[in-house]
This record gives C-alpha cells, structure tokens and sequence, in this order.
C-alpha cells in the first residue's frame, strides 16, 4: 500500500484528504505543517502539501522533499496558483478546491 504524506494546517482538509486516500486505498500520513512533515519525508511514496501554510510554505517544503528523494512526487495545492513561484520543484500543482477523480488519477499515475 502507497504511503501518501498530506500536509496541510486546515485541519478539516487534512480530515477529507485522509478519508479519501484511506477509501481510496492508500495509507495517508497527515501532518499540520511543514516541519512535522519533514519528520515522515523517508516514510512516505508521494507528497501532496498545501502551499500557504505557517512557517515553510508548500514550495519550501517540495524542495527539501527533492533533495532528499529526487524522484518523489510532488503535487502542491493551492487557492491561488499565481502565488507559487514559478521555480517550484513540484511535479504538479492543483488549484483548490479541486475535482476529486483528476486528482486521484495523477496519484495513481506517479504511484505505479
């Protein structure tokens, strides 16, 4: 089973991504912020983060996961895509909210 790490610090996000990873047949590892999730990075098969959380943003974040796994996927979510700098080290980024079935057919895509 896929490990998914999701970071986000909304909490009700965290929740909904959770339920449907976990429906959807994935393991998720949910975290509130940047530096929590460092902690779970070597665990995890794909990181999926927001991008304006407290303290290290989803770009920060997407970077450090790049240089300690290069080959990682990466997907960054955000409310407003203008705001994530254009040399992002993301694989993909998504707006929010987002349609479920795109998403979930990009995890099964770098999953395999």
């Amino acid at each position: 089973m896929k490990k998914v790490l999701v970071v986000d610090d909304e909490e009700l996000i965290g929740e909904l991504l959770k339920n449907l990873l976990d429906m959807s047949g994935y393991s998720p590892i949910i975290c509130k912020n940047g530096n929590e999730a460092l902690l779970h990075l070597d665990e995890a098969d794909v990181l999926i983060t927001d991008f304006n959380m407290p303290g290290m943003n989803g770009a920060e974040l997407a970077k450090i996961a790049k240089q300690r796994r290069s080959t990682m996927p990466v997907l960054i979510m955000t409310g407003d895509p203008d705001d994530v700098p254009n040399n992002h080290s993301a694989n993909q980024i998504i707006a929010k909210p987002f349609m479920i079935a795109p998403f979930l057919n990009w995890l099964e895509k770098v999953t395999k």
